[in-house]
């Protein structure tokens, strides 16, 4: 990008110098030399215009050049460098070229009307023709200037859709790819949760056969612990019959042992008796 500068500046300076060259050799001419040279006074400003024409055509041509339709963020910069060289030099290139055939016009009028002297609407009058002609005889060039514009324009407008056409496919592309990814991941997420609740389903079934299994043992249980109640019941009246023939037993047993002593008692007199008499007969 400097270098384009560099380059506006000295294509500049180019038609400056001849500018000011062409402007001296003209006011060096007196009107005794004017009509040897007037063909080559007439030529400078057309010369001056030429010059800045050449550096529209540099110009545009360096940022042809250097554009890039795959690098435009780089590229468009390059290409209006090399416009800003065109115009500049265009633009210095007709302002020379007006100001040096306003100067050759009145050296040619006073050396066509020595004695008189042009009113100032004539001298106007003049200037505007001049100035007309000069702009007639520049029109192909700023048409041929439009033209490359017009290129340039249909170009960069052809490379600008291209590009974001390519822009736009290559973000449908990656939201495909992210929208199908998004939907496997959703797909195996949700195949991941049909097996939890497959493998919930099965662990809730055992878990009811489970429950019905101790639904049947807690009502064995049941029963059984109605029928321990039920011997219970039973050894609790057996237990307290027990007890009462006990009672019995014991009563009887007690009148047996009174009635044992009864008779031992009444027995023992007896044999005390017996054993008196049995003394009494032994002989001695």
């Amino acid at each position: 990008m400097d270098s384009l500068n560099i380059i506006t500046i000295i294509a500049c300076l180019i038609i400056a110098v001849a500018f000011f060259l062409a402007w001296k050799y003209i006011s060096t001419t007196d009107q005794d030399n004017l009509p040897s040279r007037k063909k080559w006074v007439e030529q400078l400003p057309s010369f001056v215009s030429t010059l800045g024409v050449f550096g529209t055509f540099i110009g545009i041509t360096m940022g042809l050049l250097a554009f890039e339709p795959n690098d435009l963020n780089n590229s468009i910069p390059l290409l209006l460098d090399g416009l800003k060289t065109a115009f500049f030099t265009s633009l210095l290139g007709m302002l020379g070229s007006l100001i040096l055939t306003r100067r050759v016009n009145h050296k040619l009028d006073i050396l066509n009307q020595p004695e008189e002297q042009q009113s100032e609407i004539e001298k106007s009058a003049n200037l505007i023709v001049n100035a007309i002609n000069n702009l007639d005889s520049n029109m192909p060039t700023l048409q041929r200037i439009y033209s490359q514009l017009r290129l340039l324009k249909d170009d960069f407008g052809t490379v600008a859709k291209d590009t974001i056409a390519g822009s736009l496919k290559e973000i449908e592309d990656n939201l495909s790819t992210l929208v199908n990814d998004q939907v496997r991941q959703l797909a195996d997420d949700v195949e991941e949760i049909k097996a939890h609740m497959e493998d919930l389903k099965e662990k809730n079934e055992s878990f009811t056969e489970s429950l019905d299994q101790i639904g049947t043992a807690v009502n064995s249980t049941t029963n059984e612990v109605s029928r321990l109640c039920a011997v219970a019941v039973t050894a609790t009246s057996s237990i307290a019959t027990m007890d009462n023939n006990t009672d019995e037993i014991k009563k009887a047993i007690n009148k047996i042992e009174t009635s044992t002593s009864e008779i031992k008692e009444s027995v023992e007199p007896d044999e005390s008796a017996a054993d008196e008499s049995d003394d009494n007969d032994l002989p001695f």
